[in-house]
């Protein structure tokens, strides 16, 4: 069972119990924490948005990425906790962290960069093998997921458009 599985199992069980999952209190109708966490949580968010709103990332003091609420470190932390939720092992979960930190702004499956990929760096990875593959533009990690990562539809799609020209 995954870290994450282990979670979800402890909630489920504590909101069975009709228990707050952080303090164990009577919780709100409708809602997974009591009042008082309730209360807390709203003020923690009041906080943190207008710290956004401000063009400082929610979690730290850096500056935000254009069109984003987080810097890039807290980006970059939470797609590497989507490949470890998807159940990549932590070699491969190295390897992301070793690219990103030598990673030079350009999409490593057209070469673009920042001004036509826009803020959204996508860490690729290969689903069946659960390998990391490198790290590329938003657009281009939608095409890849359009053609299924089948290489025989890309090659397809690029006949089409060499008899097009």
């Amino acid at each position: 069972m995954t870290d994450t599985e282990r979670i979800r199992a402890r909630g489920i069980v504590r909101n069975q119990k009709g228990e707050c999952k952080t303090c164990r209190r009577p919780l709100v109708a409708g809602h997974t924490l009591c009042q008082p966490c309730l209360d807390r949580l709203k003020a923690y968010n009041k906080v943190r948005m207008a710290r956004a709103d401000s063009g400082t990332c929610t979690q730290c003091f850096e500056p935000v990425v254009l069109g984003r609420r987080r810097c890039a470190k807290h980006l970059m932390k939470g797609r590497l906790w989507m490949l470890k939720a998807a159940g990549l092992p932590e070699q491969e979960l190295e390897k992301a962290i070793v690219a990103w930190a030598a990673f030079d702004g350009h999409c490593q499956c057209c070469g673009g960069t920042a001004c036509n990929t826009g803020p959204n760096w996508c860490l690729d990875h290969d689903h069946v093998r659960l390998t990391f593959r490198g790290i590329i533009g938003h657009q281009c990690n939608a095409m890849l997921g359009y053609v299924k990562d089948d290489p025989a539809v890309l090659i397809r799609q690029a006949n089409y458009l060499r008899r097009a020209l």
